[in-house]
This record gives C-alpha cells, structure tokens and sequence, in this order.
C-alpha cells in the first residue's frame, strides 16, 4: 500500500514538472522566430544622393524587437556600432529608414540585427557601397610674371581620401593629354609647368584613389605663351681711344 502511494507521488511530480517545462518554453520571448526573418527575407539597402547622404532602409519583418543595432564599416575596417533605432511602431512588415554620412574616395558597408531581452538576431548586411573620389574644381592657369615660358596653375581640393594628384596638358587643342606629373602629393593645391615654347596649352587635374579609381577630371584651364619679347641689345664694352 504504502508502495502504491510512492508511484502515485511520483507520477504527479513528473506530471507537474512537464507541465512547468511545457509552460516555460511556450512563453519566451520569441527573438529566434521573428527577428530571424529580419534575416532571411530582407535586406539592408542604400541610396547615396547628393551632399554625401546615404538613405537606409531595410523591411521590419520581426514584431517583438525591442530595438535594432546598426553598424558601420569604412574600408577594410570592422565593424563599429553606428547608432540603436527604436523599435517600430508600425505593425510588421513595415520600411524602417534612417541616414547617415560618407566621405568621397571610400568604401563603406552596413549591418543591422534586431534585439530584445532575449538577444539579438542575426545581421543583415547592405551591398559595397563606393564613393567616388572628389573631382578638383576652379581650376586656373596662368603666366608667371617674372619666368618666362613657366605656368602656374591653382585648384580647390575636393577630395577627402586621396593618394595624390596627376597633372595633363594637351598641346592640340584639348584631342588629346598627356601626363606631364602624378606625384603630387595629398592635399595639392598647385602646380608650376616651366619650360614652355611660344603656344597654346590645356590643362587639367585629376585626384588619384587607388581604392575606388581616380576622380573626374576637373574643368580645363587654357594659357598662351607669347613669343618672348626682343631684347634690348647689350652696350658695347671696351671701347679704346687711340691717336693716327
């Protein structure tokens, strides 16, 4: 008898047990079912427009996040935490979208997961996004004053990650250039061309990325050199007087 009440007591226990399990388990939260679509049946897309602004904007799949983490990455960097949007209010699925700036001449990635005191789920990442380089503007050419046959030339930096600049002149009207210097270093801002003969010449700048590929050219300058002015003839030197 008292047998018979032990196994009664025991079954209750493991009927009891399972029902907690049972209950424990359906009432998580439930990250890995939701915000795992954020996953899977998304992405994470990018839109640079004028003024260095890029648009983000992924589809909101999960509807228990408490908030989404986004990263960035520049180059061949890692990753590093950009910004936390809240979570949306919008019932799922719903376009979340925010912004973010970028610098000419770079490469840049994004990754975004969605999280909630359970975790967070996995990431997903945008496409490469490359921004061209900065192309030189304002350029302008001009005679030296004082050295004959020499052209200075003055520009607006507009690249931000730069490995230098290239200088072409075009002899034959702007057809065709050639490169006459690329070891500018970063940061330049002018050139002197010396050695000219009597003609017209075209030039125009180029920043160099070796990351991205070089920036456009810039707007063409032009400058004619003159034929040098006739030099006043050198007095005569050692004049004798002498008597017949």
């Amino acid at each position: 008898m008292r047998d018979d009440y032990f196994k009664s007591f025991l079954f209750i226990a493991a009927v009891l047990w399972a029902g907690v399990l049972v209950f424990n388990l359906g009432s998580s939260p439930n990250l890995s079912g939701d915000s795992e679509k954020l996953n899977s049946e998304t992405s994470l897309g990018v839109f640079l427009s004028p003024g260095r602004t890029v648009t983000l904007s992924f589809v909101d799949l999960a509807d228990n996040e408490e908030s989404f983490s986004l990263e960035k990455r520049t180059g061949m960097t890692n990753f590093v935490p950009l910004t936390t949007l809240p979570a949306n209010t919008v019932p799922a699925p719903s376009t979340v979208m925010t912004t973010d700036n970028v610098l000419n001449g770079n490469i840049y990635r994004w990754r975004v997961n969605a999280c909630n005191v359970a975790g967070c789920s996995s990431y997903v990442e945008s496409t490469l996004l490359s921004v061209p380089e900065g192309a030189p503007t304002g350029l302008v050419a001009t005679l030296d004053p004082i050295t004959y046959g020499q052209v200075n030339l003055a520009w607006t930096d507009n690249a931000d990650n730069e490995h230098g600049y290239q200088i072409e002149r075009s002899n034959d009207g702007g057809q065709t250039f050639i490169m006459i210097t690329n070891a500018l270093p970063v940061n330049s801002v002018s050139y002197s061309d010396a050695g000219l003969t009597v003609g017209d010449s075209i030039y125009r700048v180029i920043a160099l990325n070796a990351v991205v590929g070089d920036s456009l050219p810039s707007n063409v300058a032009s400058v004619s050199v003159p034929v040098p002015p006739v030099a006043i003839p050198l007095p005569p030197t050692n004049l004798q007087v002498g008597l017949v």
